[in-house]
């Protein structure tokens, strides 16, 4: 946990030049960002999709761990998904604020780090 909390302040403090933004939009309220997405050798991918109000990840090969933290408060949430490839994380998961989320994949030593800014609240229809 000590290491997961030095990473997720090492990503803050020292913006990455290798993060890839991937998805950027005023008007859907969150922003997606990879680090060293390129050094990964199979297809991985996050998209916010605004109609489901859900972030999508694809990946090809199976995910085995799903992590993320909330860079503010420092709370873990852990997502069971081993053996998943593709994955919907509802916005509502993430409040206000940057998260960081951790992917280990099934068969391989590569970890993803992703970079979650929420900048306006899921609405909750009721």
């Amino acid at each position: 946990m000590q290491l997961f909390i030095l990473i997720l302040v090492t990503l803050n403090l020292f913006p990455s030049q290798q993060a890839e933004v991937i998805n950027e939009s005023a008007e859907n309220g969150i922003v997606i960002e990879i680090v060293d997405a390129e050094n990964l050798d199979f297809q991985f991918t996050m998209k916010y999709e605004e109609r489901r109000k859900m972030i999508k990840v694809r990946s090809e090969k199976p995910i085995k761990s799903l992590r993320t933290v909330d860079a503010a408060t420092s709370t873990h949430r852990g997502y069971n998904v081993a053996g998943s490839e593709l994955i919907f994380l509802p916005k509502s998961d993430f409040p206000l604020g940057s998260h960081v989320a951790e992917f280990k994949f099934e068969n391989s030593n590569k970890v993803v780090l992703a970079k979650i800014h929420v900048t306006e609240p899921a609405l909750v229809n009721g």
